[in-house]
Formats: structure tokens, C-alpha cells, sequence
């Protein structure tokens, strides 16, 4: 006969540590979003300097802003 142990999520949950790789991967991605959400500020910001710069419509500069 198998023998099936139980393991309690919450306890080892609990208990986890929050280092090494975990905390490698847990700055990466935090760093990502920053940057991203960073990165579409920026697009919003420098619109306006864009449109008079480069002389476009606003329609012109849409494609280029949503991606």
C-alpha cells in the first residue's frame, strides 16, 4: 500500500524564507513594472514637445504613443 502524506500549505508558507533566487526574482520583477509604467509617463509627458517639434497632427503620433 502507498502511503500519501499531508502537507499543510499555510505552514510552509509560513515558514518560507524570502531570499536567494526568490528575492532575485521578486526585485526583477518589480523592476520591470516600474519601467514600464515609467516608460508610458514619459510617452504622455513628451507628446506635446512631439507634436510641435516634429510638426504632426496629433492622429500622426497616436501609433507611435499606444506602443
Amino acid at each position: 500500500m502507498q502511503s500519501s502524506a499531508t502537507v499543510e500549505v499555510d505552514r510552509v508558507l509560513e515558514a518560507a524564507k524570502l531570499r536567494g533566487p526568490a528575492l532575485v526574482v521578486l526585485f526583477c520583477a518589480a523592476s520591470s513594472l516600474i519601467l514600464d509604467g515609467f516608460d508610458i509617463q514619459a510617452v504622455g509627458f513628451a507628446a506635446p514637445a512631439l507634436l510641435g517639434d516634429l510638426h504632426v497632427e496629433r492622429a500622426a503620433l497616436g501609433p507611435a504613443a499606444c506602443c
